[in-house]
């Protein structure tokens, strides 16, 4: 099993209010979510107006697999004209292999 993480720091342009704000974000988080399958979760800045940082996770049996899913959301995470990146840091873990006998 091989894991990502991925954190995505962007600025919220003409953000009047948080309200607004994490509405544009749970758009984007939603989006993500539905089409890779991952996990997304708003990990810094919450309560600032017109910044976030996204936090998200993937899994994958391969490390091919899991790399090019990653620059696929890389690209995506790009892409969403209400939001501009200020930093994208992917992160492959070395492979993870648990003690299943630990859980026993």
């Amino acid at each position: 099993m091989f894991v990502g993480a991925l954190r995505a720091e962007y600025e919220v342009p003409g953000a009047r209010n948080l309200k607004d704000k994490r509405r544009r974000v749970r758009s984007l988080k939603d989006r993500v979510a539905s089409r890779f399958g991952v996990d997304v979760a708003e990990v810094d800045a919450q309560d600032l107006w017109q910044r976030t940082v996204l936090g998200v996770a993937l899994v994958s049996g391969t490390e091919s697999q899991l790399r090019a899913r990653m620059d696929a959301l890389v690209r995506f995470l790009t892409m969403d004209p209400n939001l501009r990146v200020l930093g994208i840091t992917p992160r492959v873990f070395e492979r993870v292999d648990p003690d299943l006998t630990a859980l026993s």
